[in-house]
């Protein structure tokens, strides 16, 4: 099972090889920076794209400055989309 942290996802080899077209596309949209793939507990590796850092820091940037508008429903959208991406697959 995944775990979701704010800038990560941990996660198995096997679920990794499993869903690595989901945890590409949240990394392209900028929902997290890197996938962190374990095995027998033991970090083995991480998967990057090529700009995933860069998309998620103007996502942070983004909900952050729609945090302090008080822009609710920008945040509520986002979460659901994020909620729905996690459910694909």
């Amino acid at each position: 099972m995944p775990v979701y942290t704010d800038e990560h996802i941990l996660t198995s080899m096997h679920d990794f090889k499993t869903n690595m077209s989901k945890y590409t596309r949240m990394l392209e949209r900028g929902d997290y920076k890197a996938v962190q793939v374990h095995r027998y507990n033991e970090l083995i590796g991480v998967f990057l794209t090529l700009h995933s850092h860069e998309r998620f820091e103007r996502r942070a940037t983004e909900r952050a400055e729609a945090e302090r508008r008080g822009d609710e429903m920008a945040l509520t959208l986002d979460d659901i989309a994020r909620e729905k991406s996690s459910e694909v697959d």
